[in-house]
């Protein structure tokens, strides 16, 4: 069952506002620090299919095998806070929120529909050359999905755990930015469904585009 602030949101929040105050204090050899802050739009195709969760297989017994491709395309807003100097390498911190829906069809008439919504906090260290800000990160999450099940069934569940792992590049353009970025997010909900015990992922391996407003 979902509560206001689950287990999870609790995790992802406290880790949010810990990397938030290690961004915000001044370290050793950063010299005249700067702080950039990139207000990002982005939209992406993501697919969970090789994450090895069992729902399809296991409504497979009941309804026959899946047909209908698995990809989504999420849409999310990102706020990144970058701390940069004379020197090359710096370090970030990322906050998105990001929403997809989903409807998988199956032989049997029924369908599995999909309404997701998450958050991802991510600790960045990225490259400065010039313009160009190749990055990778890390990080933790949460996310919230209400699924229609064979049978008339609904759930509103949380996964226990959402780790995220990411690497792209940013371009500066003047006040704005272009981002490409592929990553891989771990997000596995339990799901008890009619024709037995089985996990859906909610995340999965992803490629963005995004357009950033720099300030």
């Amino acid at each position: 069952m979902v509560t206001l602030i689950g287990h999870g949101t609790r995790r992802a929040l406290m880790a949010g506002l810990i990397l938030l105050l290690l961004g915000a204090l001044p370290g050793q050899g950063w010299g005249q620090a700067a702080t950039l802050y990139f207000l990002t739009i982005k939209k992406g195709v993501s697919d969970p299919s090789a994450s090895g969760d069992t729902l399809f297989e296991t409504l497979a017994k009941d309804h026959g095998p899946l047909q209908d491709e698995r990809e989504v395309e999420p849409v999310s807003l990102e706020l990144d806070i970058y701390g940069v100097s004379g020197g090359r390498f710096g370090l970030g911190i990322g906050t998105e929120v990001l929403q997809y829906d989903d409807f998988i069809s199956l032989p049997s008439g029924e369908r599995v529909g999909m309404r997701v919504k998450g958050v991802l906090f991510t600790l960045k260290t990225f490259l400065r050359l010039g313009a160009f800000f190749p990055f990778v990160g890390l990080g933790i999450g949460n996310y919230y999905a209400n699924l229609d099940l064979p049978g008339g069934r609904s759930l509103r569940d949380s996964p226990d755990d959402v780790f995220n792992a990411r690497a792209g590049l940013r371009v500066l353009l003047g006040r704005l930015g272009l981002l490409v970025e592929v990553g891989r997010t771990a997000a596995q909900l339990d799901v008890p469904s009619l024709s037995g015990p089985a996990t859906l992922e909610l995340g999965g391996t992803y490629t963005n585009v995004g357009l950033s407003w720099v300030f």
